[in-house]
C-alpha cells in the first residue's frame, strides 16, 4: 500500500522538521501543555518560476538547456549547484561583505526538495499550490498556519510584503512593501522632519476630538461605538504600537541591502519585538519566456538578488540573541506556473 506524498503533506512534514530542530517534538503531553513555542517562520516567494538548472541539481553538458559543463558544477554536502557565470571564469553566487559563496556559507543548514508539481499553468493558482499544497481558495500557507497557532494575541501576527499569502482567516494579515511604509503605519504622524513631540500633540488632539464626539451623542448605541473607538485608540493598544514604531524606527537607522531585504529588516524587527509570529516575502524577476541565462535580464541576476537577500536575513537573525534563541525557519520556492517542473524548494533550518 502506498501513500501519495502531496505538497500539503510535505509542508506539514517540513514544518515539523524545522520545529524538531529548535523544540523537541518528542516531548511529553505535559510539556506540550506548557506552550513551548515553535520557531518563527519566514516563507519567500521567487515570483515567476526560476529555471532550476541555474541553481541546484543543475543540468550540464547540454548547450540546448544550460551554459554549464560538468566541470563548472560545485558540491556542498549532498547539494549540487551551478555557478553564476562562467564567461571569463567560474563565478559563484557570492553574498555578503566578504563575497562568500552562498552555498558554502549556508549549505550545511539547507535542504532541497525537487520534483514539485504545481498542478497548474496559471499565475494565480501556481503560488496558491506552492504555499498551501491545494488549488482551493481559503487554505492557510505554512507561514499563515504558524501565525494562526502562535500569533492570535499579537498585534501584527502575519506580515506580508508581497506575493501570495493566506492565514485561512485564522488571524489578520498586515501588508507592507518596505520598512519605511511599516514605520509610517505604526506611527503615521512621525517622520524624518517632525519631532516626536508633534506626534504627541496630534494624538492628544485626536483624543480630545473623540471625547467631544462621545459626549455629544445621545444615542446609546452611538455612545457605545464611540467608547469602543476611544478604547482602541488609547491605553495598552496605543502604547504597544508606540513600542512597535520605536522598534521600526531603530531598524530603519541600519540600512538593509536593496530589494526584499528592506522589507525583511522590518519583519525581523517586528519578530524581535514579539509583535509578529510569521511572515511572507516576495522577490521578482523570474517571469522570463526566453534567454533565461542572460546575465542582464535572465534568471541568474534574479537568483543573485534572491540569495543576497536571503543571506542578509540569515545573518541578521543569527546575530540577534532574541531571534537566534527562538529560532527562525526559512522556506523558499519559486511558485511556478508550470504544471510539472523540477522546481527546488529550499529549506534553511535554524
Amino acid at each position: 500500500m502506498t501513500t501519495e506524498f502531496t505538497r500539503r503533506r510535505f509542508l506539514i512534514a517540513s514544518g515539523c522538521t524545522a520545529a524538531t530542530f529548535v523544540v523537541d517534538l518528542g516531548r511529553s503531553r505535559a510539556q506540550q501543555a506548557c506552550g513551548a513555542q515553535l520557531p518563527l517562520v519566514i516563507t519567500v516567494q521567487a515570483s515567476g518560476a526560476w529555471d532550476p538548472t541555474f541553481l541546484v541539481d543543475p543540468v550540464a553538458d547540454d548547450a540546448r538547456f544550460t551554459p554549464f559543463s560538468a566541470a563548472h558544477i560545485k558540491t556542498v554536502g549532498q547539494i549540487r549547484y551551478a555557478p553564476y557565470d562562467v564567461t571569463t571564469g567560474v563565478v559563484q553566487y557570492n553574498v555578503g561583505a566578504a563575497a562568500q559563496d552562498f552555498f558554502v556559507k549556508h549549505g550545511q543548514r539547507m535542504v532541497v526538495w525537487n520534483g514539485v508539481d504545481n498542478a497548474t499553468v496559471s499565475h494565480d493558482v501556481g503560488p496558491r499550490v506552492a504555499f498551501t499544497g491545494s488549488t482551493r481558495d481559503g487554505q492557510p500557507t505554512l507561514s499563515g498556519l504558524v501565525a494562526g497557532l502562535q500569533g492570535k494575541d499579537l498585534p501584527l501576527a502575519m506580515f506580508v510584503s508581497g506575493g501570495f499569502a493566506s492565514t485561512g482567516g485564522l488571524v489578520p494579515i498586515t501588508r507592507g512593501g518596505s520598512l519605511g511604509l511599516l514605520r509610517n503605519l505604526a506611527s503615521p504622524n512621525r517622520d524624518q522632519i517632525h519631532p516626536e513631540a508633534v506626534d504627541v500633540v496630534l494624538r492628544e488632539a485626536t483624543r480630545a476630538r473623540d471625547a467631544r464626539l462621545m459626549a455629544s451623542s445621545s444615542l446609546p448605541r452611538a455612545s457605545k461605538a464611540f467608547s469602543k473607538l476611544l478604547g482602541f485608540r488609547s491605553g495598552a493598544i496605543e502604547d504597544r504600537f508606540r513600542e512597535i514604531a520605536d522598534v521600526l524606527q531603530a531598524a530603519s537607522e541600519t540600512r538593509a541591502p536593496a530589494g526584499f531585504a528592506d522589507a525583511a529588516s522590518g519583519m525581523l524587527a517586528l519578530m524581535r519585538s514579539g509583535a509578529t509570529a510569521a511572515g511572507h516575502l516576495s522577490t521578482s524577476g523570474f517571469d522570463t519566456h526566453d534567454n533565461h541565462d542572460d546575465l542582464n535580464n535572465g534568471h541568474r541576476p534574479a537568483l543573485q538578488r534572491l540569495l543576497t537577500g536571503l543571506d542578509y536575513i540569515i545573518d541578521t537573525a543569527a546575530a540577534d540573541p532574541t531571534l537566534s534563541a527562538r529560532g527562525v525557519f526559512f522556506s523558499v520556492t519559486n511558485a511556478s506556473v508550470r504544471r510539472v517542473v523540477n522546481a527546488p524548494f529550499l529549506i534553511l533550518k535554524p
